[in-house]
């Protein structure tokens, strides 16, 4: 439980950073994100608490994995 709570946390500060620099980008923001961007970020966390899918993702193989496996 305490990897998927820490995993929904990186997720939420990642999307909170791409917003920023989308923001910042787009709209020329320099004090905090703009209304459509505040909204777009809440938007994004509610849907990160409310997903179904929380469970701990596995690992996708790498190709040495996949070659040393035969």
């Amino acid at each position: 439980m305490i990897k998927k709570k820490h995993r929904i946390r990186r997720e939420k500060k990642t999307v909170e950073a791409m917003v920023h620099i989308y923001c910042h980008g787009r709209h020329e923001s320099h004090q905090g994100l703009c209304y459509e961007c505040t909204e777009l970020l809440n938007y994004a966390e509610v849907r990160l608490d409310k997903c179904p899918s929380r469970r701990v993702k596995q690992p996708v193989p790498t190709a040495k994995s996949i070659v040393t496996n035969r």
